[in-house]
């Protein structure tokens, strides 16, 4: 799990670095790569983001003149409650501080939203990621007054900060919760549903200036919207991608047939697509190639030692 370094605590001077474009360039090579191999599922969605994201960051042509400075649209507690600047609640997610910031973020978006985007759908992918924004957002603003309110956050009741990744953060407790995966590795193999605190306390120390109430409050947001999905009866859980057991659907493969274009993990029971050959979550070989393989594979190599 990659880290994203996010809502940053610079200064108002350091808003506006330009870019050098060489790291543009690498989130370009992946962009590419993972929208032009054959069979991706090339989500629309996720891609619009890193498009908004990277158009508001390079300002080309006209976008210079009419996108304010970013240091009029961070994320501001003081404000935002006291100047009655709503709209910076909004816009302060799609603002980064220089070209590493956005990197790091935007190569945490092309995973996630290619995780998690085709399982779910266009769609449902959208309403979730602008519900995550609103909650992240709403959630790092009463965290922000109330340690304020208590004498002991004057610090971030002032701060200026940018970035996606408290949008990022929920996303990844969302996956988490639905991974098939009963363990992961962050330096050290842990519960797959302790990562994203495990990342948390990581960028903080990897990244001094990062904000740690901003990524809190993303983490937060993505447990009130697990918490909502299910008081209200929505949609289950995706199942193209992602195990049975994340599912509460245990056996599925045994009382179902894959859909078309798909085929079944016979360890995981993830359902794959059919131009790989290997299961994207365990890694397990497609079992019915591997069975014609040797059937196709000549006695004397199959007798040899």
């Amino acid at each position: 799990m990659g880290i994203s370094m996010s809502t940053a605590r610079y200064k108002i001077c350091r808003f506006n670095e330009k870019p050098n474009g060489g790291m543009f360039a690498l989130l370009g090579l992946q962009v590419l790569l993972e929208y032009g191999r054959t069979g991706a599922a090339r989500p629309p969605v996720t891609a619009a983001l890193l498009a908004a994201n990277s158009l508001v960051y390079l300002r080309l042509g006209p976008l210079d003149d009419i996108l304010p400075m970013n240091c009029d649209v961070s994320f501001n507690p003081y404000r935002i409650i006291e100047g009655g600047q709503w709209s910076r609640l909004l816009s302060s997610p799609f603002v980064h501080a220089h070209e590493p910031h956005i990197f790091f973020n935007m190569t945490n978006l092309l995973w996630l939203g290619s995780e998690l985007e085709p399982a779910m759908g266009s769609a449902r992918f959208a309403a979730m990621v602008a519900t995550l924004l609103g909650l992240s957002q709403g959630i790092t603003l009463l965290l922000c007054k109330g340690l304020y309110f208590l004498g002991d956050g004057t610090e971030y009741f002032v701060h200026h900060a940018v970035g996606f990744s408290g949008v990022l953060f929920a996303m990844k407790v969302v996956w988490t919760a639905w991974c098939p995966k009963d363990t992961m590795s962050l330096v050290l193999v842990m519960p797959a549903k302790y990562t994203t605190w495990a990342e948390l306390l990581l960028t903080k120390t990897m990244v001094p200036q990062s904000s740690f109430i901003g990524h809190l409050g993303g983490i937060l947001a993505g447990y009130v919207y697990l918490r909502l999905n299910r008081l209200f009866g929505g949609p289950e859980p995706p199942t193209r991608r992602f195990a049975p057991r994340a599912m509460g659907a245990r056996h599925a493969s045994a009382r179902k047939t894959p859909p078309p274009g798909l085929w079944r993990c016979s360890s995981c029971a993830c359902d794959n697509l059919l131009s790989s050959n290997i299961c994207g979550t365990c890694s397990t070989a497609r079992e019915d190639l591997a069975f014609m393989r040797r059937r196709l594979q000549p006695p004397s190599s199959r007798d040899a030692p």
